[in-house]
């Protein structure tokens, strides 16, 4: 798969596996899902967590495993410890877009440059690019996708061409009132701890998208 086809899988999945928690609060994988929905995005959905069977109208399933389904993205919301087997499993189901929401990697202690390097020896093995980890992950208006795991108060960007990326959370939705501004944004991306995917492959990308006209 070419590398511009994988990057395009981040802003516009047609099949997205979030790996979470689904209970009701300010951060997690019901946000996640909630706002995909109250959104219009038009892709599937589908929620991972062995402790849950339903959240939103969404079945929940125990593994990606047990998805029978093609699945374009996944994004991960789990403990530090339990990525590297997430990223196994991805690397099973033939998942080549990764994003890890988790922290507490290669910006926080030795462990967590271990692990970081660990699960970019996997995805590395197995064709899987990665945005993050220690990310607040991306969004497309033109898709209207907007997996947002935090609370925003809104769900949709408005159109426009001005694509946005920066190694901070504060450019994604839930820090900035992108619903309040007169320009349109077409796609965002907080790049983590950039143990893969970085700011060159986001320019590259977004210099031959036909909905950015700035960067």
């Amino acid at each position: 798969m070419a590398m511009d086809e994988i990057i395009h899988k981040f802003f516009n999945p047609a099949g997205i596996a979030i790996i979470g928690s689904f209970r009701p609060g300010f951060f997690g994988g019901y946000l996640a899902v909630k706002t995909l929905m109250d959104g219009g995005f038009k892709g599937k959905i589908f929620p991972v967590n062995p402790s849950y069977k339903e959240v939103l109208g969404c079945n929940v399933y125990p593994s990606l495993m047990e998805i029978d389904e093609k699945i374009d993205l996944a994004l991960i919301m789990i403990g530090r410890k339990n990525v590297p087997a997430i990223i196994q499993q991805c690397a099973g189901k033939n998942i080549k877009a990764v994003v890890i929401v988790s922290d507490g990697f290669g910006e926080r202690d030795e462990e967590g440059k271990n692990l970081q390097k660990e699960i970019d020896d996997i995805a590395t093995a197995a064709g899987i690019r990665i945005i993050g980890p220690n990310t607040s992950g991306t969004a497309s208006s033109s898709d209207d996708f907007n997996p947002c795991p935090y609370t925003s108060g809104y769900s949709r960007l408005n159109k426009g061409g001005v694509s946005i990326c920066a190694q901070t959370g504060m450019i994604n939705p839930q820090a900035y009132p992108y619903a309040d501004l007169g320009y349109g944004i077409s796609k965002i991306c907080d790049l983590g701890n950039k143990c893969d995917v970085d700011e060159c492959d986001m320019i590259e990308y977004r210099g031959q998208d036909p909905h950015t006209s700035v960067i």
